[in-house]
């Protein structure tokens, strides 16, 4: 994404501009998310690797309209496109069956189910080179 068509997407509050990541910015924004004291709030103290990892919400009423098919998709695409991430992370609860199944449709592979903060939880990991985001 060219800086032009980043700041078409900007968010402005004060002096300060939010703005979509770039390939660029993984190093730096791995750094910040490593640093011990942002860690302990964002992955409870756990030491991150520098890989993308799927993250959305969807608005109850459209659950089953293949909306959360439609945006993994964008992301991983983006992921793979843009950012040429090796790999694609995504957690769910296990009871999510909706979202378990959106990750499976798009070639996301099992890893593993542990306990996390008393949640029952399932992994999930996607070769973005090798595999192609597939569309809803």
């Amino acid at each position: 994404m060219r800086s032009a068509e980043r700041s078409a997407f900007a968010l402005t509050a004060g002096d300060l501009s939010l703005l979509p990541l770039a390939r660029s910015d993984a190093n730096e924004l791995h750094a910040l998310w490593t640093t011990p004291s942002v860690r302990r709030f964002l992955w409870d103290g756990e030491t991150i690797p520098p890989e993308l990892e799927l993250l959305y919400g969807v608005d109850e009423n459209l659950w089953r309209h293949c909306v959360a098919c439609t945006i993994a998709s964008a992301v991983i695409a983006y992921g793979c496109t843009d950012l040429k991430m090796r790999r694609i992370r995504a957690t769910t609860d296990a009871a999510n069956i909706g979202s378990v199944r959106v990750l499976e449709k798009l070639g996301f592979e099992f890893l593993e189910r542990e306990m996390v903060a008393q949640l029952d939880t399932v992994f999930y990991e996607l070769d973005a080179c090798a595999t192609a985001p597939r569309l809803a």
